[in-house]
């Protein structure tokens, strides 16, 4: 009996250390996600603050524990931005920054320049940005009510 309890309380310890931990990571990649991912463009995932798939783990812990939260539908935006940070991009981000651009100042020639020196993703990257988008808004979707 003295076992059985102890690894109970062994799990709930652990168990509380995710949660906080996964509060933790999950937190951080909303602040990084909101200050540093602009739409429409694709970052090399070794920008992140963590792994990859460390993040996205954590997100999901943190949404199905507080699925509850009136804040957690902000989560069905954010998560998916992750689908945003992709191996092998590069330091420059792929995309058009459509945002750094200043329409009203800015000459025919000077967009088309603009534009001529972003780097464009392969159609297969931008796909795979997609495809890994909506299955991060699925998985959202699915935990949050």
């Amino acid at each position: 009996m003295a076992e059985t309890a102890g690894h109970r309380h062994f799990i709930k310890g652990m168990t509380e250390v995710i949660i906080e931990e996964s509060h933790a990571v999950a937190s951080i990649f909303m602040h990084f996600a909101i200050d540093n991912a602009m739409p429409g463009m694709i970052y090399d995932a070794t920008m992140l603050p963590y792994e990859k798939e460390f993040i996205r783990n954590a997100c999901v812990v943190w949404m199905q524990t507080n699925r509850k939260d009136p804040m957690m539908k902000d989560w069905r935006v954010i998560f998916p931005i992750l689908a945003q940070f992709q191996d092998g991009v590069g330091l420059m981000p792929l995309g058009i920054d459509f945002a750094a651009m200043d329409y009203e100042d800015m000459s025919e020639e000077e967009i088309s320049e603009y534009i001529s020196r972003s780097r464009i993703p392969s159609r297969e990257l931008s796909e795979r940005v997609a495809r890994e988008y909506e299955e991060l808004r699925s998985i959202a979707e699915r935990i949050l009510p």
